[in-house]
């Protein structure tokens, strides 16, 4: 696995479709997410998802490359995983951002079911 350089265009991404209301969206709508919002970073190359039971929430796109998940998570017998290839410097000063960030350890946590 590698990235595909510093795209200076950006990443459009987009929400899987019927992932738009998974716990980790609370608060956040897609079209936060649809468009280019990281317009330095890289996409990491990161298929092929090595497990069946890989859940993709998010996926980013540069032009003349394939999609590439950017979020997902593996459930596992004993609990979740969270995985993201986001989280450059650059991405914790979007307010949406730090939202699903937020939301991801709360659903980590079960916090909404306790």
């Amino acid at each position: 696995m590698g990235h595909y350089g510093t795209m200076k265009q950006g990443i459009v991404f987009s929400v899987v479709p019927g992932m738009e209301n998974h716990p980790i969206f609370k608060g956040v709508s897609p079209e936060d997410f649809v468009g280019p919002v990281a317009p330095l970073h890289t996409l990491y190359e990161n298929r092929p998802l090595r497990s069946a039971n890989i859940q993709v929430l998010l996926l980013g796109t540069i032009p003349e490359k394939p999609v590439e998940p950017v979020f997902w998570i593996n459930n596992r017998e004993n609990g979740k995983a969270i995985y993201t290839s986001l989280g450059h410097w650059d991405d914790w000063k979007i307010e949406k951002f730090r939202q699903i960030m937020v939301n991801t350890v709360d659903f980590l946590l079960d916090t909404n079911n306790k």
